[in-house]
């Protein structure tokens, strides 16, 4: 997609996944845990790069208090 660090802030993942504390593969997009995230506050669009569990980070992302627009990278539809 061409999108790297001055596109993307950070990667959120659960706590203790093993990738937290790394980088996206070939940037410097940090993966940093979702305990880290303000979902409350955080107003821009949310990019879900796990297109293949869309609706469960949708609906995961919401009940942390996200109330924003999330997109996903890839349709399933």
């Amino acid at each position: 997609l061409g999108l790297n660090e001055n596109h993307i802030d950070a990667v959120y993942e659960k706590p203790h996944s093993a990738k937290v504390g790394y980088y996206v593969p070939g940037t410097r997009i940090p993966i940093l845990s979702d305990t880290q995230f303000d979902a409350i506050n955080y107003k821009a669009p949310l990019l879900n790069f796990a297109w293949h569990i869309g609706n469960e980070i949708r609906n995961y992302m919401h009940d942390l208090g996200y109330k924003g627009q999330i997109i996903d990278i890839i349709s399933t539809s």
